[in-house]
Protein backbone atom coordinates (compact mmCIF):
# COMPACT_ATOMS: atom_id res chain seq x y z
CA UNK A 1 0.00 0.00 0.00
CA UNK A 2 0.89 3.69 0.14
CA UNK A 3 -0.24 4.11 3.20
CA UNK A 4 2.19 5.27 6.35
CA UNK A 5 1.62 2.68 9.60
CA UNK A 6 2.59 3.30 12.98
CA UNK A 7 3.29 0.07 14.44
CA UNK A 8 1.46 1.10 17.63
CA UNK A 9 -1.70 1.53 16.44
CA UNK A 10 -1.53 -2.34 14.81
CA UNK A 11 -2.32 -5.52 16.38
CA UNK A 12 -1.39 -9.49 15.01
CA UNK A 13 -3.85 -12.25 16.39
CA UNK A 14 -5.07 -15.22 15.68
CA UNK A 15 -8.38 -17.28 15.19
CA UNK A 16 -8.90 -20.11 16.93
CA UNK A 17 -10.82 -23.53 16.07
CA UNK A 18 -14.31 -22.11 16.54
CA UNK A 19 -13.97 -18.65 14.28
CA UNK A 20 -13.46 -16.39 17.28
CA UNK A 21 -10.23 -13.98 16.73
CA UNK A 22 -8.14 -14.11 20.23
CA UNK A 23 -4.52 -13.02 21.73
CA UNK A 24 -4.62 -9.45 20.54
CA UNK A 25 -0.66 -8.21 20.78
CA UNK A 26 0.59 -5.19 19.34
CA UNK A 27 3.12 -4.60 17.13
CA UNK A 28 4.77 -2.22 18.95
CA UNK A 29 4.74 -0.69 22.80
CA UNK A 30 5.42 3.04 21.46
CA UNK A 31 4.77 4.82 18.03
CA UNK A 32 6.68 3.50 15.07
CA UNK A 33 6.55 4.58 11.87
CA UNK A 34 6.57 1.44 8.81
CA UNK A 35 7.13 3.76 5.21
CA UNK A 36 5.53 2.06 1.80
CA UNK A 37 8.51 -0.10 0.71
CA UNK A 38 9.85 -0.77 4.23
CA UNK A 39 10.74 -4.38 5.42
CA UNK A 40 10.09 -5.32 8.75
CA UNK A 41 10.72 -9.22 10.40
CA UNK A 42 8.55 -9.12 13.81
CA UNK A 43 9.79 -12.29 16.37
CA UNK A 44 9.92 -13.14 19.74
CA UNK A 45 12.63 -14.90 20.16
CA UNK A 46 15.82 -12.50 18.50
CA UNK A 47 18.70 -14.29 19.19
CA UNK A 48 16.52 -18.26 17.80
CA UNK A 49 16.16 -15.62 14.26
CA UNK A 50 19.36 -15.16 14.11
CA UNK A 51 21.00 -17.70 14.41
CA UNK A 52 19.12 -20.15 12.00
CA UNK A 53 18.88 -17.51 9.41
CA UNK A 54 20.95 -15.04 7.70
CA UNK A 55 19.59 -11.38 8.96
CA UNK A 56 21.29 -8.69 6.44
CA UNK A 57 19.21 -5.83 8.11
CA UNK A 58 19.15 -6.31 11.67
CA UNK A 59 17.73 -2.68 12.47
CA UNK A 60 14.72 -4.04 10.54
CA UNK A 61 14.22 -6.48 13.19
CA UNK A 62 11.34 -5.80 15.79
CA UNK A 63 10.94 -8.24 19.01
CA UNK A 64 7.92 -8.49 20.30
CA UNK A 65 6.81 -8.70 24.11
CA UNK A 66 4.58 -11.47 23.44
CA UNK A 67 2.82 -12.78 20.66
CA UNK A 68 -0.58 -15.14 19.77
CA UNK A 69 0.32 -19.29 19.38
CA UNK A 70 0.68 -20.25 16.20
CA UNK A 71 0.68 -23.65 15.78
CA UNK A 72 3.08 -25.57 12.96
CA UNK A 73 0.47 -27.84 11.66
CA UNK A 74 -2.09 -25.45 10.60
CA UNK A 75 -3.67 -21.64 11.69
CA UNK A 76 -4.76 -18.14 10.76
CA UNK A 77 -2.86 -14.79 11.52
CA UNK A 78 -4.73 -11.97 11.60
CA UNK A 79 -3.62 -8.03 11.57
CA UNK A 80 -5.97 -5.74 13.26
CA UNK A 81 -6.47 -1.86 14.09
CA UNK A 82 -7.12 -0.83 17.89
CA UNK A 83 -11.14 -1.31 16.88
CA UNK A 84 -10.13 -5.04 16.37
CA UNK A 85 -10.72 -4.68 12.66
CA UNK A 86 -9.26 -7.08 10.49
CA UNK A 87 -6.77 -5.55 7.72
CA UNK A 88 -5.47 -8.80 6.79
CA UNK A 89 -5.55 -12.61 7.34
CA UNK A 90 -3.46 -15.23 6.44
CA UNK A 91 -4.81 -18.62 6.99
CA UNK A 92 -1.62 -21.51 6.61
CA UNK A 93 -1.38 -24.99 6.42
CA UNK A 94 2.14 -27.23 6.48
CA UNK A 95 0.34 -28.75 3.48
CA UNK A 96 1.08 -25.42 1.68
CA UNK A 97 4.93 -26.22 1.27
CA UNK A 98 6.65 -27.51 -1.42
CA UNK A 99 5.73 -31.04 -1.28
CA UNK A 100 9.48 -32.51 -2.13
CA UNK A 101 10.57 -30.61 1.32
CA UNK A 102 10.93 -33.83 3.23
CA UNK A 103 10.74 -31.70 6.42
CA UNK A 104 9.62 -27.91 6.27
CA UNK A 105 10.64 -27.36 9.75
CA UNK A 106 12.32 -24.05 9.66
CA UNK A 107 11.55 -23.72 5.73
CA UNK A 108 9.10 -20.08 5.47
CA UNK A 109 5.98 -19.88 3.17
CA UNK A 110 6.63 -16.51 1.35
CA UNK A 111 4.11 -14.85 -0.71
CA UNK A 112 4.63 -14.39 -3.88
CA UNK A 113 2.62 -11.35 -5.12
CA UNK A 114 2.26 -9.04 -2.66
CA UNK A 115 -0.64 -7.57 -4.92
CA UNK A 116 -1.91 -10.94 -4.77
CA UNK A 117 -4.99 -12.48 -2.40
CA UNK A 118 -3.65 -13.57 1.17
CA UNK A 119 -5.60 -16.22 1.90
CA UNK A 120 -5.11 -17.88 -1.61
CA UNK A 121 -2.13 -20.90 -0.91
CA UNK A 122 -1.91 -20.65 -4.58
CA UNK A 123 0.14 -16.79 -3.91
CA UNK A 124 2.53 -18.54 -1.13
CA UNK A 125 5.63 -21.56 -1.94
CA UNK A 126 8.34 -22.12 0.44
CA UNK A 127 10.88 -20.20 0.78
CA UNK A 128 13.99 -21.05 -1.72
CA UNK A 129 17.12 -23.30 -0.44
CA UNK A 130 19.27 -21.00 -2.10
CA UNK A 131 18.18 -17.97 0.07
CA UNK A 132 18.81 -20.31 3.64
CA UNK A 133 14.89 -21.51 3.69
CA UNK A 134 13.91 -17.66 4.68
CA UNK A 135 14.84 -13.52 3.76
CA UNK A 136 13.83 -12.23 7.36
CA UNK A 137 13.54 -8.58 6.59
CA UNK A 138 14.37 -8.47 2.69
CA UNK A 139 12.63 -9.19 -0.44
CA UNK A 140 11.34 -12.83 -0.47
CA UNK A 141 13.38 -15.52 -2.73
CA UNK A 142 10.05 -16.65 -4.36
CA UNK A 143 9.06 -12.91 -5.03
CA UNK A 144 7.04 -12.47 -8.99
CA UNK A 145 4.11 -9.58 -9.21
CA UNK A 146 2.01 -11.19 -11.67
CA UNK A 147 -0.63 -8.52 -13.36
CA UNK A 148 -0.97 -9.17 -17.26
CA UNK A 149 -1.73 -6.06 -18.54
CA UNK A 150 -4.09 -7.28 -21.57
CA UNK A 151 -7.08 -9.49 -20.71
CA UNK A 152 -6.68 -13.37 -20.94
CA UNK A 153 -4.28 -15.84 -19.04
CA UNK A 154 -0.91 -15.32 -19.16
CA UNK A 155 1.89 -17.75 -17.80
CA UNK A 156 5.21 -16.25 -15.70
CA UNK A 157 7.58 -17.82 -17.52
CA UNK A 158 7.84 -20.22 -20.71
CA UNK A 159 10.43 -22.19 -19.06
CA UNK A 160 10.60 -23.31 -15.43
CA UNK A 161 13.14 -25.31 -12.85
CA UNK A 162 10.69 -26.44 -9.94
CA UNK A 163 14.28 -27.68 -7.52
CA UNK A 164 12.95 -24.75 -4.81
CA UNK A 165 16.61 -22.96 -5.29
CA UNK A 166 14.73 -19.28 -5.78
CA UNK A 167 15.12 -19.36 -10.10
CA UNK A 168 11.91 -19.92 -11.87
CA UNK A 169 10.38 -22.16 -9.18
CA UNK A 170 6.96 -21.97 -9.79
CA UNK A 171 4.59 -21.55 -12.72
CA UNK A 172 2.26 -18.74 -12.49
CA UNK A 173 -0.53 -18.49 -14.27
CA UNK A 174 -2.56 -15.37 -13.59
CA UNK A 175 -5.40 -13.69 -15.48
CA UNK A 176 -7.13 -10.65 -16.24
CA UNK A 177 -10.83 -10.96 -17.24
CA UNK A 178 -13.47 -8.24 -18.19
CA UNK A 179 -15.98 -9.74 -16.55
CA UNK A 180 -16.95 -11.67 -13.61
CA UNK A 181 -19.02 -14.65 -13.54
CA UNK A 182 -16.78 -16.89 -15.52
CA UNK A 183 -15.90 -20.71 -14.13
CA UNK A 184 -12.60 -22.18 -14.97
CA UNK A 185 -11.31 -26.14 -15.11
CA UNK A 186 -7.53 -25.66 -15.61
CA UNK A 187 -5.39 -29.16 -16.20
CA UNK A 188 -1.83 -29.75 -17.47
CA UNK A 189 -0.93 -32.10 -20.30
CA UNK A 190 2.41 -33.90 -21.34
CA UNK A 191 3.31 -33.86 -24.93
CA UNK A 192 1.53 -37.13 -25.57
CA UNK A 193 -1.80 -35.52 -24.89
CA UNK A 194 -2.30 -37.31 -21.38
CA UNK A 195 -3.28 -34.99 -18.33
CA UNK A 196 -0.73 -34.72 -15.57
CA UNK A 197 -2.32 -32.27 -12.91
CA UNK A 198 -5.44 -31.20 -12.19
CA UNK A 199 -4.63 -27.48 -10.98
CA UNK A 200 -8.19 -26.48 -10.88
CA UNK A 201 -11.38 -28.14 -10.65
CA UNK A 202 -14.51 -25.87 -11.16
CA UNK A 203 -13.71 -22.37 -9.80
CA UNK A 204 -15.19 -19.56 -9.61
CA UNK A 205 -13.18 -16.30 -11.24
CA UNK A 206 -13.10 -12.71 -10.34
CA UNK A 207 -11.75 -10.28 -12.68
CA UNK A 208 -7.62 -10.94 -11.84
CA UNK A 209 -5.78 -13.92 -10.09
CA UNK A 210 -3.52 -16.24 -10.57
CA UNK A 211 -2.38 -20.23 -9.57
CA UNK A 212 0.71 -21.84 -9.40
CA UNK A 213 2.13 -25.14 -10.62
CA UNK A 214 4.98 -26.77 -8.57
CA UNK A 215 6.03 -29.20 -10.83
CA UNK A 216 4.33 -32.01 -9.28
CA UNK A 217 1.99 -34.54 -11.16
CA UNK A 218 -1.85 -35.34 -9.37
CA UNK A 219 -0.16 -37.81 -6.79
CA UNK A 220 3.04 -35.42 -6.02
CA UNK A 221 5.83 -37.06 -7.86
CA UNK A 222 8.05 -34.56 -9.82
CA UNK A 223 7.24 -34.95 -13.46
CA UNK A 224 10.61 -35.38 -15.83
CA UNK A 225 11.65 -32.35 -17.64
CA UNK A 226 10.01 -31.46 -20.76
CA UNK A 227 7.21 -29.51 -22.89
CA UNK A 228 3.65 -29.33 -21.25
CA UNK A 229 0.52 -27.82 -22.07
CA UNK A 230 -1.16 -25.38 -19.88
CA UNK A 231 -4.86 -26.05 -20.64
CA UNK A 232 -8.45 -23.96 -19.48
CA UNK A 233 -11.54 -23.84 -20.14
CA UNK A 234 -13.20 -20.80 -19.21
CA UNK A 235 -16.93 -21.12 -19.22
CA UNK A 236 -20.32 -18.89 -17.79
CA UNK A 237 -23.38 -21.13 -16.79
CA UNK A 238 -25.41 -19.58 -19.42
CA UNK A 239 -23.17 -20.98 -22.41
CA UNK A 240 -20.53 -19.05 -23.24
CA UNK A 241 -17.02 -20.54 -23.38
CA UNK A 242 -13.58 -19.70 -24.27
CA UNK A 243 -10.05 -22.20 -24.68
CA UNK A 244 -6.76 -21.30 -23.53
CA UNK A 245 -3.91 -23.84 -24.78
CA UNK A 246 0.01 -22.95 -24.22
CA UNK A 247 3.07 -24.84 -23.70
CA UNK A 248 5.47 -24.79 -21.48
CA UNK A 249 8.97 -26.17 -20.76
CA UNK A 250 9.57 -27.90 -17.50
CA UNK A 251 13.80 -28.23 -17.19
CA UNK A 252 15.75 -30.08 -14.49
CA UNK A 253 18.97 -28.92 -13.88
Amino acid sequence: GKTIADLSQLLIARRGSDGQIQQFYPLSGSPRLFFPGQYLVLTANAASLAHHYLLRYPERLLTLAARPSYPNDSGVVILTDKQGQVMDEVPYSAKMHFRLIRNPQGVALERIDPGGPSDNSHNWHSAAASAGYGTPGYTNSQLRAQAPSVPGLKLSNTLFTPDNDGQEDVLLISYQWQESGYMIRMLVFDDQGRPVRELVKNELMGTTGSWKWDGLDNTGRALSAGIYIIWAELFTLNGKKELFKQPVILARR
